[in-house]
């Protein structure tokens, strides 16, 4: 039986990933300007998901293809990088 990833919640996976790792502002930039090729990125991982599987990315290169693929989960990315980037407020601006 085969479950297929969702998204949205791979999307929260990597937002952590990315954040951990301090990629946070590089990965924002890099969604606002690929974000029109998204698409076609994910369609060439789709071409190139048998020959990565020979390498054992096949599973790496489906989960990537939906995501680049859906546009919500992207912008959900987009706005949780920003969020969690967002220099904390203090309650006295002097």
């Amino acid at each position: 039986m085969y479950i297929k990833p969702q998204p949205e919640q791979m999307a929260q996976n990597i937002v952590a990933w990315l954040h951990q790792r301090g990629l946070g502002t590089a990965a924002q930039f890099a969604l606002e300007v690929g974000h029109p090729f998204a698409w076609l990125g994910g369609q060439l991982l789709w071409l190139a998901q048998p020959a990565l599987g020979v390498v054992g990315a096949g599973s790496w290169a489906e989960q990537w293809a939906i995501l680049l693929e859906e546009p919500a989960a992207l912008e959900q990315m987009r706005q949780q990088l920003a969020a969690l980037e967002q220099p904390p407020t203090t309650g006295n601006p002097t």
